[in-house]
């Protein structure tokens, strides 16, 4: 049984041998003959690329030739060779619109020398035709540029020739005008000589008298010397009048300028009113006034109500003082400033005597800083002290001038106070000054030194004159408060100075129960035993 088996299981195994083989076999034989057919492909391919290397090779030389030929030889790149060839053309295309353009300049030169032959026109159209075909071809080849070029040549040779040709009938008429403006040359030149001989012999006329108008000069300059001594003589006694003339002139002025400081500190000028009171509502503590904001009032402006029946107006004092609150087109509200109105109605003019009376309707309102027209400009001169305390109050007194309608131009503060400026050179309507005493002096207020103020005091007083001859008129802080409606506090006076202290006396009236009671409070470092009392203005 187990003999069996292994015939069988060798059987199995030859039959399985000998079916691989037979298939080993076919499988050799096919990839033999694939092989084969491959080996003829690849010979046949690679006769093939040699052909078409070598046709590539003889394309290559043909090309090399070409752009040698064309002139591009040492450009490889056909996209560089493209790009050249582009910018080739674009530049001849460019040259040719340069060309059209000195051709048009040489046939209107040609025309403006007088040139008028046809064909020149003609030849010239031509040429602008055939640069218009070359620019707008659509599709151009090497030929048909080269075709072209011929053609502008030969228009251009042929214009060329032509304007030759023409210039040289042109030369022959130039010659022609020539040989006819030689003879009218000549003739002018014969004239010319003439004209010569007959100046030549005026010339010898007119120096004959020259010399007989000298000698009379001569005797001139001998009456000239004599009228000059006599001259001199009378300058002197112009000069010696003169002096006469000044010394009186200036004894007058003097005489003028104080008159006028009297008159100055007994009357008073005010300017052009500003405007009129045309309603009054006394239950809403309110007037209408005629300023409009087209004349420059605004808000916050301050105005002094004069009487319309007043004598001798201009008054000393105003009867009320308004502030403006409402400005329009046609008028403007203002608020009734009732404390200072009152106080006002109970002064009296001390000049007239007149008494002051309410106000009413057609009243005059009045500000030495507004103008319906400009703002005023003030001079500054000097010390501005407003409250009398010893302080120099000239930027608060700039800011009322300022809120008032006007301007300062020109400002002169002593030498402690600050520098000069502005201007006094322009149109200005009053000088400002204030020569009040102060009520008390202030805690940091300092004084400059001696020459300094006698220097600054030089000034003010020439200052002074010189705006007083020019008839700027003078405005006493004072007078100029009033009219702004500035209303001053109570001044509270500085507390003295402690000259001495006795101690013991101080804490027996400060500590009366002796030991038993509080002790005394020792002296501040500020305030030393016999030493001056802290100054209460001192933060």
């Amino acid at each position: 049984m187990a003999a069996a088996n292994e015939s069988q299981g060798l059987k199995i195994a030859v039959a399985a041998f000998v079916a691989l083989t037979v298939i080993l076999a076919v499988t050799t034989y096919f990839g033999y003959s694939q092989y084969g057919q491959a080996q003829a492909k690849l010979e046949d391919a690679e006769k093939q690329l040699n052909t078409a290397k070598t046709t590539v090779l003889e394309e290559q030389n043909r090309l090399t030739e070409l752009k040698q030929i064309a002139g591009y030889g040492g450009i490889e790149d056909f996209a560089a060779l493209k790009e050249a060839i582009k910018k080739n053309d674009d530049a001849l295309g460019q040259k040719l619109a340069g060309l059209d353009q000195q051709l048009n300049q040489m046939v209107e030169e040609y025309r403006a020398a007088g040139g008028s032959d046809q064909k020149v026109q003609d030849l010239k159209a031509q040429v602008a035709q055939l640069v218009n075909q070359y620019q707008t071809e659509p599709n151009k080849t090497f030929q048909s540029k080269i075709d072209r070029m011929m053609e502008l040549m030969s228009g251009n040779a042929r214009l060329a020739m032509e304007m030759n040709l023409d210039n040289q009938g042109l030369r022959r008429s130039l010659d022609q005008v020539n040989d006819i403006n030689q003879q009218k040359l000549d003739q002018e030149v014969g004239a010319a000589k003439k004209a010569n001989d007959d100046l030549l012999n005026v010339t010898t006329t007119k120096e004959t008298e020259r010399q007989g108008l000298l000698a009379r000069v001569d005797q001139l300059q001998t009456l000239n010397q004599e009228q000059a001594t006599k001259i001199a003589a009378l300058q002197n006694d112009i000069n010696r009048l003169r002096t006469t003339f000044d010394a009186d002139r200036e004894r007058l002025q003097q005489l003028i300028r104080t008159f006028r400081e009297k008159s100055e500190a007994s009357e008073i000028v005010l300017g052009q009113p500003a405007g009129k009171v045309t309603y009054i509502d006394w239950n809403q503590n309110e007037v209408r006034v005629n300023l409009t904001r087209k004349q420059g009032a605004r808000e916050q402006m301050v105005f002094s109500v004069f009487d319309r029946d007043a004598p001798g107006i201009p008054t000393e004092r105003p009867k009320a003082i308004i502030e403006l609150i409402r400005v329009g087109e046609n008028d403007s509200v203002a608020r009734i400033d009732r404390e200072k109105t009152a106080d006002l109605s109970r002064r009296v003019n001390p000049r007239t005597g007149y008494q002051v009376h309410p106000m009413r309707v057609g009243d005059l309102i009045y500000s030495p800083a507004f103008n319906p027209n400009e703002p005023k400009k003030f001079a500054l001169i000097g010390r501005i002290d407003i409250d009398r305390d010893g302080r120099d109050d000239r930027e608060r007194l700039k800011r009322m001038i300022k809120m008032a309608g006007g301007e300062v131009v020109y400002d002169l503060p002593p030498k402690e106070i600050g520098n000069e400026s502005g201007s006094i050179e322009g149109q200005v309507s009053a000088y400002v000054y204030d020569e009040r005493e102060p009520i008390r002096f202030a805690s940091g207020s300092v004084s400059a030194p001696i020459e300094d103020q006698k220097d600054f005091q030089e000034k003010k007083a020439q200052l002074r004159q010189k705006l007083r001859d020019e008839g700027v008129q003078p405005m006493p802080i004072q007078r100029l408060l009033d009219y702004l409606g500035y209303q001053p506090g109570p001044v509270t006076p500085s507390p003295g100075q402690v000259e001495a202290l006795d101690k013991e006396t101080s804490r027996a009236l400060q500590n009366p129960k002796g030991a038993t009671g509080q002790p005394a409070a020792p002296p501040t470092p500020n305030q030393p035993d016999g030493g001056d009392a802290p100054d209460p203005d001192q933060p």
